[in-house]
């Protein structure tokens, strides 16, 4: 191979391992999203394309033949971490979602706030589940992980050779999408049930003390009983979380980049 194939060849390589890169960490949690400046989330993309194309298994990577076959390799590795980065988001939709739940029960529903995660309005326990949800990722680690599966999606899906397939499309709108239901419905039930107790208990207070203006300390006992259970379910949801991380991340992470490849 004559020095000016080679170098070809490798700014080739190179290009298509950035353009994965940068679909990744455009979608992906704690790297990418709207909290993080676009100038940091291409310096995270530049830094992890030049880390990993010495290490990339390119053997049987074969040159394009022409641009349009090039333009067609690139945005198939962007479409890889792209996928890849909407599926490592699945878990702390859910997380968001169970907060929703939890406003709903407590009344606080039409408290919005913004979220830098998504520069969009959400609900107060949403916004503070995200947080808590993050901490506790970091602190497990869960970032090294996320990097661990980008850098080894390169044995499951080769360079330039994603094949989009009915197992892929499954796997993100059924497994991962019934997942994310079940882990948001966990995280919000002790204030659900604890607010359903209250309401109950107020059911009766109300029947044997008509005098009583049930709905002013009703509003009110709902929002303190679902806010003590909150601190107290904390060490609950984050075994919860922890161990969700494998369920609904790392695992469907796996299985996505097979069905993939």
């Amino acid at each position: 191979m004559n020095p000016l194939e080679y170098a070809t060849r490798e700014i080739q390589i190179f290009t298509l391992v950035l353009f994965r890169m940068s679909g990744f960490f455009f979608l992906a949690p704690v790297f990418g999203g709207q909290n993080t400046p676009p100038p940091w989330r291409i310096a995270f993309g530049i830094l992890m394309a030049l880390l990993l194309h010495p290490v990339v298994p390119a053997d049987r990577f074969v040159l394009p033949a022409n641009l349009g076959m090039m333009t067609v390799a690139v945005l198939g590795e962007l479409g890889v971490g792209l996928l890849l980065g909407f599926a490592a988001t699945f878990i702390f939709t859910a997380v968001q979602l169970g907060g929703m739940l939890i406003d709903q029960e407590l009344g606080l529903g039409l408290a919005n706030v913004i979220d830098p995660l998504s520069n969009e309005q959400v609900s107060v326990m949403s916004q503070f589940q995200v947080f808590l949800a993050i901490v506790l990722f970091l602190a497990a680690n869960g970032h090294h992980g996320l990097i661990r599966a980008l850098g080894g999606s390169y044995a499951a899906v080769p360079l330039a050779g994603m094949t989009f397939s009915d197992e892929a499309g499954l796997l993100l709108s059924d497994g991962m999408f019934s997942g994310l239901l079940v882990l948001a419905l966990k995280t919000a039930a002790p204030a659900m049930v604890s607010c359903f107790l209250a309401t109950l208990a107020l059911a009766f207070v109300a029947r044997t003390v008509p005098e009583m203006n049930i709905f002013v300390v009703g509003f009110s006992m709902r929002i303190l009983v679902g806010f003590a259970f909150l601190l107290i379910g904390i060490p609950v949801f984050a075994q919860v979380f922890t161990h969700a991380q494998g369920s609904l991340l790392f695992d469907p992470l796996d299985a996505l980049l097979r069905a993939l490849g």
